[in-house]
């Protein structure tokens, strides 16, 4: 069959040949002349070729150094020369309940004697056998009508005997407790209105910075001023029994002690370094602690408690404590601070209304003198005092412009060795001895007889016989009693007697034994109440 296909294929190709060639000639059309043309330039079509991707060329890799961290640049830390002292601590425990009748809380309508009592042997029946010490201090508070009837306010162990300050009220104590075993010691008060006895610091005795600074109760009892070393100064702290909390009234760097409440509560007078060491703390500019030496003088200041501000009183420095004559006169004393054998001892009376200064001085005299054991009248007008020159001791009153009224030379107490107390009503004067040296018995002078007669007149005279020694006198609060410590002879010639608490009327008589039926050592604190 495939065959048949290739011949019947070739037939037909021979066929088409023959006819072409057996047909005539066809007319010759002429050839077009083929017009040059320009061959364009073959323009090379681009083949397109990969564009290349660019290639970066890195660069050098940068090591981060550690992101510093801004350090701030410290302020210069002060290293102190000297380390700060420990210091006593302010806080209130230990307190315990007062087994104190109402009548007594409520306030003491009566002047009533206020005392110590140490070591009672209640319990003793031979006195010649000799006991150990019981190591008990109490506080009594006795009625002159009835010395039997005696309060006890609060009792201690304590070996302390001596530092006990009463409120003028009666309604507070301050003392210092010390305990052989140290778990208990420190400031104590004993709130008498309250019923209440606490510790309010740790510290263990007065003298603070190498000096002694007795607290001070304000007039109403409810407030009490006490001087505490801090860090490096001393400064006066305020503590309100009603709120049971500490307030540093001064807060200066330099030293500030003996404060003194002024009689009607307004101001505080205080001795203070403050002019020629503003600061004992180190970097502030002042004196240097543990290189410069204290000084044992000050300058007397007000601290005004009804707006905090602090005046300068005296242009001398002193080393006594001031003493508050009337709410607007406060005296003080001048002496060379350096010398303890000085020959002279100048008084000054501050008017803190007017702010003068003068001087208290025997008008007419010259050169160096010692008045001493200075008493002023309630008023502020006169002043006994000793006049010491050379080796004469005189007793001597006068005005305190320095007009003398009546001088003796009969009351020879010793220098520095004297104790006069006025009566409220500046009426009479009870003169007595100090530390145990008291030549003389009772003797109270009449001031009004005094004055007109310009001479010494006496309603208890203290030539003899007189049956007891008189020493540190001082008189109650309305002018009825005195309190005295006396020494009582059994007989005119026995050697020794046993000293006790006797209290006299305002004339020096109708004398009373307040300690007669106790045993131990007893210490006048004065008066309470009334």
């Amino acid at each position: 069959m495939r065959i048949k296909r290739v011949i019947v294929g070739v037939l037909i190709v021979a066929a088409a040949a023959g006819c072409n060639l057996t047909a005539a000639e066809p007319t010759h059309t002429p050839t077009p002349e083929v017009t040059e043309t320009d061959t364009p330039t073959v323009t090379a079509t681009a083949s397109a070729s990969a564009t290349p991707t660019a290639t970066f060329t890195a660069s050098a890799t940068f090591t981060p150094s550690a992101t510093p961290t801004i350090t701030p640049t410290p302020s210069p830390t002060f290293t102190p020369t000297v380390t700060p002292q420990p210091v006593a601590l302010m806080r209130v425990d230990n307190s315990a309940l007062l087994d104190i009748a109402g009548d007594v809380r409520d306030g003491l309508e009566f002047p009533h004697v206020a005392y110590t009592v140490s070591n009672d042997r209640q319990t003793i029946t031979n006195l010649s056998t000799a006991q150990p010490e019981t190591g008990i201090v109490t506080l009594y508070f006795a009625s002159p009508s009835n010395p039997a009837g005696r309060i006890e306010i609060v009792e201690v162990n304590s070996q302390i005997d001596d530092q006990f300050y009463i409120a003028p009220s009666g309604s507070a104590a301050a003392y210092l407790v010390s305990d052989p075993l140290g778990l208990t010691s420190g400031l104590y008060v004993a709130d008498v209105a309250l019923g209440l006895s606490a510790r309010i610091s740790t510290m263990s005795s007065f003298t603070q910075r190498e000096r002694f600074s007795a607290p001070d109760f304000s007039p109403d009892g409810r407030r009490l001023a006490v001087a505490m070393a801090t860090g490096y100064d001393l400064d006066i702290f305020l503590y309100d029994l009603d709120q049971a909390q500490w307030f540093n009234m001064t807060n200066a760097g330099s030293y500030d002690w003996a404060p003194q409440w002024s009689p009607d509560g307004r101001f505080v007078a205080f001795l203070s370094d403050r002019e020629t060491c503003p600061s004992w703390i180190p970097g502030e500019g002042g004196c240097v602690a543990g290189v410069d030496a204290p000084q044992t003088a000050g300058h007397i200041y007000l601290f005004d408690v009804t707006d905090g501000s602090v005046t300068k009183v005296s242009e001398d420095a002193v080393v006594e404590p001031p003493r508050w004559i009337t709410p607007r006169q406060l005296s003080f004393a001048v002496t060379d601070p350096t010398d303890i054998l000085s020959q002279e001892r100048t008084l000054y009376l501050a008017d803190i209304v007017s702010e003068t200064v003068s001087p208290v001085r025997i008008r007419g005299t010259q050169g160096a003198t010692i008045y001493s054991s200075e008493a002023y009248s309630p008023d502020g007008r006169y002043v006994l005092l000793q006049n010491s020159t050379g080796s004469a001791n005189q007793v001597v009153l006068m005005t305190v412009a320095g007009d003398p009224i009546a001088t003796t030379s009969d009351l020879n107490f010793p220098r520095f060795g004297m104790a006069a107390s006025w009566d409220a009503a500046g009426t009479r004067i009870v003169i007595g001895g100090l530390a145990g040296q008291c030549p003389f018995g009772r003797v109270v002078v009449d001031v009004a007889a005094t004055v007109a007669q310009q001479q010494f007149v006496y309603t208890a005279s203290p030539l003899p016989p007189n049956p007891t020694s008189m020493c540190e006198p001082v008189f109650s609060g309305d002018g009825t009693w005195a309190a005295l410590i006396g020494v009582s002879r059994p007989s005119a010639t026995a050697p020794d007697g046993r000293e006790d608490i006797f209290v006299v009327n305002n004339n020096g008589y109708d004398q009373r034994n307040m300690t007669g039926t106790l045993r131990g050592t007893f210490r006048l604190l004065g008066w309470v109440g009334g």
